[in-house]
């Protein structure tokens, strides 16, 4: 695999021992991990702000403790102690997606044969027992059926159609961004990229999303105004991956340094 090199002006870190890592998400200024996989019967979430990440990724680079597994069955007193990660709390079953919506945190969960949706509160909310939450479409919930595995929307407790194969789904003022389980990406009903391998996305800006190509093996910043402009990230393909504000992007990488599949390596920072 060739040498890993990141866009020029940029920092690219990784830390070991993040590798228990498996998913993380962004709501306000708080940047949430989970260690969750289907082989744990029991998951957890924990946050950090994103200050104090980035305090980390930049004041205290030569140190890589702040990213200690604080789950006590997993880590040491000594070890929690130096995370600066809080341990929030635990679900039985895996931790699909976090979704702030309407001043409030959505968690799906997925628990042997069933999903369902709790709120920030630990209710759950019964109407939306059996889906899981892809995102936000305007006011709109984008939901995806546990059983018969269709897209739905969800307003006003009404569940209705929608578009089928959608993966993720990115909002604009003026459009959505979509990309379907045939590895493409749509801008409103507007093909603008197609890949014949594995698509990751994510919001860059109000102007770009940021593109990982599994095909390519690169991450690429890529303009909704203008489809020709693409600007390389990083050359390396990241099955998980976030943006915070063009501050932080963090990545969870697929292929090790010998271009091996490993689904448990340590999380890339490109700050």
């Amino acid at each position: 695999m060739a040498k890993i090199k990141v866009k020029k002006g940029l920092v690219l870190k990784e830390y070991l021992n993040s590798s228990w890592i498996t998913n993380f998400w962004v709501t306000g200024n708080d940047i949430y991990f989970t260690n969750s996989d289907f082989d744990h019967d029991q998951n957890f979430l924990a946050k950090i702000d994103a200050k104090i990440l980035k305090e980390n990724l930049v004041i205290k680079s030569f140190q890589n403790n702040f990213l200690n597994n604080p789950d006590p069955n997993y880590s040491n007193l000594l070890e929690i102690s130096e995370s600066e990660l809080e341990l929030l709390e635990y679900h039985r079953g895996f931790i699909f997606s976090l979704i702030d919506f309407e001043n409030d945190k959505l968690t799906s969960i997925i628990d042997s044969d069933k999903s369902y949706v709790k709120n920030s509160n630990g209710k759950i909310i019964e109407k939306l027992n059996n889906y899981v939450i892809l995102g936000v479409k305007q006011n709109e919930l984008v939901l995806k059926s546990f059983s018969d595995k269709k897209i739905y929307l969800f307003e006003n407790n009404i569940i209705k159609n929608f578009k089928e194969n959608i993966t993720n789904i990115i909002n604009f003022d003026d459009y959505t961004i979509y990309l379907t389980n045939d590895n493409k990406i749509y801008k409103n009903d507007k093909e603008i990229f197609k890949s014949n391998d594995d698509l990751t996305i994510t919001k860059f800006d109000e102007f770009s999303i940021l593109i990982s190509s599994k095909e390519l093996k690169e991450t690429f910043i890529f303009s909704i105004k203008d489809e020709n402009k693409v600007h390389v990230l990083i050359n390396n393909y990241f099955y998980r991956m976030i943006n915070y504000n063009k501050e932080i992007f963090i990545g969870k990488p697929l292929f090790d340094q010998f271009g091996n599949t490993n689904y448990f390596l340590p999380i890339s920072f490109i700050f």
